[in-house]
């Protein structure tokens, strides 16, 4: 696994051309721990902290085999912004 997770964190890096500007979302439940875990590689390699959210968009669940969006709530990503509303 941590072989598997060295190497998505080099993609990420290859992807982004570095770490300028890089926020790793966590889509909830495991995904969040996911970006923490490469996040956390990345900084140990490039020595430069890698800001990291949590998405709080709607996510499906099952229940009683029926697909039902979760409650939406804001993401905020760090070192952005929020949204204005007008």
């Amino acid at each position: 696994m941590s072989r598997a997770l060295q190497r998505m964190a080099v993609e990420v890096l290859e992807l982004a051309h570095g770490t300028d500007g890089l926020v790793l979302i966590g889509i909830q439940r495991r995904g969040v721990e996911l970006a923490e875990r490469i996040a956390k590689l990345i900084e140990q390699d490039e020595g430069a902290v890698v800001p990291r959210a949590p998405s709080t968009s709607p996510s499906i669940a099952t229940t009683s085999r029926r697909w039902a969006p979760s409650r939406h709530r804001e993401t905020r990503i760090p070192g952005s912004s929020p949204a204005s509303t007008s």
